[in-house]
């Protein structure tokens, strides 16, 4: 018995088909990120959400204590903004609130900024933002 083969069963690809949105994402120029990430942060400042306290050198271990200096702060909606040494010391005491976000310095961006009602840095995480920021001009 001989099978008899149509056209359109003998399949293939498109060539040069539709590619979906990936062609269409715009590429945005260092320069751009930078001012648009300074200009949010001087935003922030203008509207008095920026809050820039000391180092934590010891460790937060309970979130109870992390809720209570974030209470006493009156700190609700806040992006915080930490160093490697802060990170370690608080990380595991605020990884489970809500409407909080921890962040190193170096994975900072303007969405993250926008997203957050305020933003909390450490002094060193400060410093190493302007270094970040002011490196390349």
């Amino acid at each position: 018995m001989q099978v008899k083969k149509h056209r359109y069963l003998l399949g293939g690809g498109v060539a040069h088909g539709p590619k979906g949105n990936v062609y269409k994402a715009r590429k945005i120029n260092k320069e751009e990120k930078k001012s648009s990430l300074i200009s949010v942060i001087s935003q922030k400042t203008k509207d008095k959400n920026l809050i820039i306290f000391e180092d934590i050198k010891d460790k937060i271990n309970k979130t109870k204590q992390f809720i209570k200096f974030l209470k006493t702060n009156s700190i609700s909606n806040a992006l915080i903004v930490v160093d490697l040494k802060t990170k370690k010391n608080i990380e595991l005491s605020a990884r489970n609130i809500p409407n909080i976000k921890l962040i190193d310095t170096s994975y900072l961006t303007t969405y993250d900024i926008l997203k957050y009602k305020q933003i909390m840095f450490t002094e060193s995480s400060t410093k190493e933002l302007e270094k970040r920021l002011l490196d390349h001009e």
